[in-house]
């Protein structure tokens, strides 16, 4: 994973861009662009403690044998939302980082090259989880999408 290039840095450098009036823009009838953040943040946080046990286990994660993600999310929006954009910003900034360092512990040509078991990790091509909820904020807010 190139970290230049990856999803969740175009998304905080996009991200940094906004007013506080368009954090708080309804990107649906539940969540604001906020919230949609702090899913994302959420699931980052979720990939940071769940990548070491897997490689080890070579189980898949429990998110891959569900479809019901309503409890998870709800927790997410109210775990972070007295968080400022700011703080949200940070807050993903220390994730990716240690998802970086996730990486550098497995070794990124060993997860590459089980890439096909651990799709749910890798987040960088068109099914991207990240840039799918960056495309759908910046339609909500009339900003250029990728």
């Amino acid at each position: 994973m190139n970290n230049i290039e990856n999803p969740v840095t175009k998304c905080i450098a996009f991200l940094k861009t906004l007013s506080d009036k368009e954090w708080n823009t309804k990107v649906d009838a539940q969540w604001r662009v906020r919230d949609v953040v702090a899913h994302l943040i959420n699931w980052e946080t979720e990939v940071v403690k769940v990548l070491p046990e897997v490689w080890q286990s070579r189980k898949q994660p429990w998110f891959m044998q569900t479809d019901n993600f309503d409890v998870f999310n709800h927790h997410a929006i109210e775990k972070y939302k007295t968080y400022t954009p700011q703080q949200l910003i940070e807050t993903w900034i220390n994730l990716e980082k240690q998802v970086q360092e996730e990486i550098a512990k497995i070794g990124a040509a060993r997860l590459q090259a089980v890439k096909n078991d651990f799709d749910w990790f890798f987040d960088d091509d068109e099914k991207s989880h990240v840039l799918e909820h960056l495309n759908q904020i910046k339609t909500t807010l009339g900003k250029h999408v990728l």
